[in-house]
């Protein structure tokens, strides 16, 4: 958020723009920073294979990321479907 909004957008002219772009993310980054530190063994464990499991997820559905991946939203833009680029939505 402060990279692309701050630095490369450049909203950080005026106190709003400041808070919102600069100050609130600052805060939000040393919360998950202190909430990380403070988790128990057991749920960091856990929570680093959630992160494996879903990185080579990606990686299959993207063929090593060569690939783009597509979402289709049902009609009511609830249920999302990931889908390979090029490839048929299944359901």
């Amino acid at each position: 958020m402060i990279i692309h909004f701050a630095i490369r957008r450049g909203e950080r002219h005026g106190a709003k723009q400041i808070v919102r772009n600069i100050v609130l993310p600052g805060i939000g980054m040393v919360l998950t920073g202190v909430l990380r530190a403070n988790l128990h063994f057991d749920a960091l464990t856990y929570g680093l294979i959630w992160l494996t499991i879903g990185i080579v997820t990606l990686l299959v559905l993207t063929r090593a990321l060569r690939k783009r991946l597509g979402v289709k939203l049902d009609q009511d833009g609830d249920a999302a479907v990931v889908t390979r680029e090029g490839a048929p939505a299944r359901s």
